[in-house]
């Protein structure tokens, strides 16, 4: 009788929240089948993405940003393989633009709320409940539909014995960038004091991919001490460099400007300008890797620390010194990770004429 009972509830629920089948991870592929990954530096990444998932430790969000063509997706789509292998995935969901289903946000909670629930059977009476109390909850603002089928269900379930992985592919190819605002303030939901407490841990780890990070800065709602900034590049190519060193000064400039009075905006608009980036190119020396570490030292967002008494004005000038002389100035602040960091830079000295 309570197996009837169950399965009338299940068809409810399903019957009325709408599904995107196209945007979970094995939409048109072989579940057996992973991707190929075509070159070193995809599996270095995939590397450190698992390392992230083991690590309790790490931040619970993950954002794997790079350019188009980068392998992003064929990552996220491994990943989300891996994970449901080990039956830690918990969602996901593949924004695609060639799809219209999958290339907005209305279908997005309902979606993931429908694979938590296969995941986690325990949550039925309470989506349930949810769904009966309001039978239109799939066409109601995100926030609504997130509190009521997944943050209130999970909130009364007994236990949640480890996180769950949620893996949200090319955010950025959600064609509104309000829903994605929005998404991005959801995520950090999980982690807030008010969150479910029936969990030895954080009861929900996010992977997200994009083509840029700069979105995450207009949102107060992800503090950095939750999030961790992951780069991939297809190459060694000046080009593609040069796209880490824009995304970088475009994320600085806007946390400079968030505390700057309105007479000195102007100022601080094509900040740091032409030059300070071909001798930041120069220092890298071709190589990305050497990028990332100028992106460590300028950025906290990549190493998880708080822009809360950082300085990346006076960090720029320690860097464009230590390109002139190669010394590096003491100075308060500049720990021995920084100095690491400078260090382990191929640098070559530019002209002062």
């Amino acid at each position: 009788m309570l197996s009837i009972f169950r399965d009338s509830d299940l068809r409810r629920v399903r019957l009325r929240l709408p599904f995107v089948h196209e945007a979970v991870y094995d939409f048109g592929s072989n579940a057996h089948d992973r991707e190929t990954l075509e070159f070193s530096t995809q599996a270095d990444v995939q590397s450190r993405i698992r390392m992230w998932a083991k690590d309790l430790q790490e931040k619970p969000i993950l954002l794997l940003f790079g350019s188009a063509g980068t392998g992003k997706s064929t990552i996220a789509r491994n990943f989300a393989q891996e994970m449901e292998g080990i039956q830690l995935l918990g969602a996901s969901f593949f924004f695609r633009s060639d799809y219209a289903e999958c290339n907005n946000a209305s279908g997005f909670i309902t979606t993931i709320a429908l694979q938590f629930l296969q995941r986690i059977p325990d949550l039925l009476p309470y989506m349930t409940a949810e769904v009966d109390k309001d039978p239109m909850i799939a066409s109601r603002p995100l926030t609504s539909q997130f509190d009521a089928l997944i943050f209130r269900p999970f909130s009364k379930i007994h236990s949640v014995q480890a996180p769950f992985i949620l893996v949200i592919n090319a955010i950025d190819e959600c064609q509104s960038k309000d829903d994605i605002l929005e998404i991005l303030g959801l995520l950090r939901r999980p982690q807030d004091p008010a969150a479910p407490s029936n969990s030895e841990a954080i009861w929900l780890r996010v992977l997200l991919t994009s083509r840029s990070a700069e979105f995450l800065l207009k949102t107060p709602d992800i503090p950095r001490d939750i999030l961790q900034v992951l780069y991939i590049s297809n190459g060694e190519d000046e080009a593609d460099i040069s796209i880490i060193l824009d995304d970088l000064f475009s994320r600085i400039r806007l946390e400079i400007l968030k505390n700057l009075p309105e007479s000195k905006l102007q100022e601080y608009e094509s900040w740091p300008g032409k030059q300070v980036s071909t001798i930041l190119l120069n220092m890298a020396n071709g190589k990305s890797s050497n990028v990332m570490k100028i992106c460590r030292f300028l950025d906290p967002t990549f190493t998880g620390r708080p822009w809360l008494g950082w300085n990346p004005l006076k960090r720029l000038k320690i860097i464009l010194e230590y390109s002139k002389t190669g010394q590096i100035p003491e100075v308060e602040g500049i720990g021995e990770k920084d100095i690491q960091l400078l260090e382990g830079l191929v640098v070559d000295k530019i002209p002062t004429s």
